[in-house]
């Protein structure tokens, strides 16, 4: 991990926010190399000595309520979301809170651990002042081009060389350098989904309208199709909407037979909530088309007959009284 300019942001009771330094991080060449694990005991140059707590040649530890303390410690991005791993070319940001003694000389040392057999540990920066208790951000660091994938360990160091007495913190992060990877680890959930279709009416005649009713489960944003076939082979569109909620279709047809009508919803992505709704069909409904019967016959007739037997009752009566 590399610095670009760091900004150190110190803080009064965590969040009030003192000022901002942007300038190189003094980090110290001269230095002898961190531990070569993170675990080992190392003590802070400043007269030697061994374990964790105070430095040798500096007497008694302080008592408790004089001691530096880490409080805290995490890795960031840089809108402030606390993050266990980073991806690529993200910018990374490190937040250490802490409580020092005032009017002491009191610095942070950080050091990089990577991914086993990978790369050698080094120092991020060393002796970087400390000037108050608070929140300290530093950033961002970016990855380098050749930086191993995996767990990398930050070892964090608080000394108060005024007091002899230093406090250490662990903070553990993956690093994956392609996003695609990411996408792999988080895979899509395949949802499954049904679609159904009903009909208004199941018998209609020739030229009537029936109305189809297409619903997917659960509902999403896929593309839905309506379809009629005379032989169930050969299929017409008659409607079409999404899956978000009841697709409604009017059907009229023109000529009297069987006729199934179905529903289909296409594949939908939905990348936001890392969901893949499969497409599905439903089963088909039938539908029976009859001819109209013409009435008008049995209007026409009647009427016809009925006249013609009134006019012969005329000339009949006609005829009877010229006779007589």
């Amino acid at each position: 991990m590399k610095l670009g300019k760091l900004a150190a942001v110190g803080a009064v009771a965590v969040i009030v926010v003192l000022g901002a330094l942007v300038f190189v991080a003094p980090i110290a060449q001269a230095q002898a190399p961190p531990p070569d694990d993170p675990y080992e005991p190392w003590t802070p140059p400043g007269g030697g000595g061994d374990g964790d707590g105070f430095l040798a040649g500096g007497g008694t530890p302080p008592p408790p309520g004089a001691r530096c303390t880490i409080q805290s410690a995490f890795m960031r991005d840089q809108v402030g979301n606390a993050r266990t791993e980073f991806i690529g070319s993200e910018l990374i940001y490190l937040d250490v809170t802490v409580s020092i003694v005032p009017n002491t000389q009191t610095v942070l040392w950080v050091a990089e651990y990577f991914p086993t057999g990978t790369l050698t540990q080094h120092w991020l920066f060393t002796n970087w002042p400390v000037a108050s208790s608070g929140t300290w951000s530093f950033g961002p660091f970016y990855a380098q081009p050749f930086e191993p994938e995996g767990v990398h360990t930050w070892r964090i160091w608080l000394v108060d060389y005024t007091a002899g007495y230093y406090t250490e913190f662990l903070v553990n992060w993956n690093y994956l350098a392609e996003e695609e990877e990411a996408e792999e680890a988080a895979a899509l959930a395949d949802i499954s989904t049904s679609t159904s279709v009903s009909l208004s009416s199941t018998s209609i005649k020739v030229n009537e309208a029936v109305s189809v009713f297409a619903t997917v489960n659960p509902a999403n944003s896929g593309s839905v199709t309506v379809e009629q076939s005379k032989d169930g082979m050969t299929w017409f569109p008659i409607g079409s909407g999404t899956g978000t909620g009841t697709v409604i279709s009017q059907f009229t047809p023109t000529e009297a037979g069987t006729y199934f009508v179905r529903a289909r919803c296409t594949e939908y992505l939905d990348s936001a909530a890392n969901k893949k709704y499969l497409a599905s069909e439903s089963s088909p409904v039938t539908l029976e088309v009859t001819k109209a019967f013409n009435w008008v016959l049995y209007v026409v007739v009647p009427v016809v007959v009925i006249a013609v037997g009134v006019g012969v009752f005329f000339l009949l009566k006609r005829g009877a009284i010229k006779r007589a």
